[in-house]
């Protein structure tokens, strides 16, 4: 995720804790990657905070992230990916 550069630093982090706080205990994780610049302009701004955030959840809890995310004016862009999980052949491989 991508928040307004504007924001102070405890914004940011009560941000980051708030999406946290959404999912059940220990079912997420936010880190606050800091400020960078953007190669491109992104809604007229040319820097924002960087949040990684990691979590599971099945697809209704998905997209009532999603529909929370969409309504908040102080982010700029997110992304929600499914992480792939290694293959029981690739474990036995590595250990």
């Amino acid at each position: 995720m991508i928040l307004d550069p504007t924001l102070s630093e405890e914004t940011v982090e009560k941000e980051a804790a708030r999406i946290a706080a959404s999912f059940p205990e220990g079912k997420a994780t936010c880190q606050n990657l800091g400020r960078k610049k953007f190669a491109y302009p992104i809604k007229k701004q040319t820097q924002g905070y960087y949040l990684l955030c990691n979590f599971n959840a099945d697809a209704q809890k998905r997209t009532e992230l999603e529909q929370t995310l969409r309504g908040n004016p102080a982010l700029l862009r997110y992304l929600i990916i499914r992480a792939l999980r290694p293959k029981k052949k690739d474990l036995k491989a590595q250990g």
